[in-house]
Formats: C-alpha cells, structure tokens, sequence
C-alpha cells in the first residue's frame, strides 16, 4: 500500500470523524495507518485514562447540581413558550427570566463549589466551567461581561 501525504491523511482523518459522528465503527487497523506512533501512544492513554473513569462511581454532591441544572433547563422551556405581546405576558416573560437567571447561578455557584472542593470533580463536567456565564452586568455594573 503506498504511503498516504499529509493532506491524504488529513482527508482521512476528518472522514473517519464525520464516519464516528454518523454513529458509524471504524477498525483499528483504519486508525493505525491514520496515526503516528506518539499519537497511537496518545490514544491508548486516553483510552486507559477514559476506561478507569467509567469504573469510579460519580459523587453524590453532583444530585444536588443535576437538580438544579434541571431547575434551569424547566425556566429555559418556560421562558421559550411565553409570548410577549401584551403587557402582562411581558411581565410573565420578565419574571420567568428573572427565575432563570437566579437558578442558572445557584446552580453554576454549585458546581463551582463542587469544582473547587476537589479539582478531581472537574472530570465529571462535559467541559471547562465558565466563571462569566453567570455575571449579569445590570445586577455587577462592576463587572461587565466584555471586561472578564
């Protein structure tokens, strides 16, 4: 088989992520002539490191923010479905996002908490936590959104 250029295997590579997205199984031996031998290395880590995680059973502090973050994604529906033509609904509207905002930095002050209390917490979150997701710059004028 003849040695694939480096755009030849970057096609590849960006095919086999589009095949994994599709819910589509790559073999190994796919992978194998994708990948250099750090990289090969690389991945059988992260393979080791991702199956030892799926064996720890996730703390129970993280029920307390899953509650939450519920709490958050019910006032995120609520807020989509009202309708702001009138006054009243308006004000419905206004309240409904007021609530919002409260539940999504109770529960973003949560799992800070839980980050900050054992940085190993930190694996458990899809990704990196954002500290400005919940400033709010008419309740911080001090601290405006475009200055963190």
């Amino acid at each position: 088989m003849p040695k694939l250029s480096s755009l030849q295997i970057f096609d590849k590579i960006e095919e086999r992520l589009r095949d994994l997205e599709a819910g589509k199984e790559i073999e190994a031996r796919e992978i194998n002539v994708l990948l250099t031998t750090q990289q090969k290395q690389k991945l059988k880590a992260d393979w080791q490191a991702q199956q030892k995680l799926r064996k720890l059973k996730r703390p129970t502090a993280f029920t307390v923010y899953e509650a939450k973050h519920k709490n958050v994604v019910a006032w995120i529906y609520k807020c989509h479905k009202l309708a702001s033509k009138t006054r009243a609904e308006r004000v419905k509207l206004l309240t409904a996002q007021t609530k919002c905002a409260e539940a999504l930095a109770k529960a973003h002050a949560t799992a800070d908490k839980l980050v900050k209390s054992k940085l190993n917490n930190a694996v458990w979150f899809d990704r990196e936590l954002d500290t400005t997701l919940c400033v709010d710059e008419l309740a911080f004028p001090q601290f405006p959104r475009h200055f963190s």
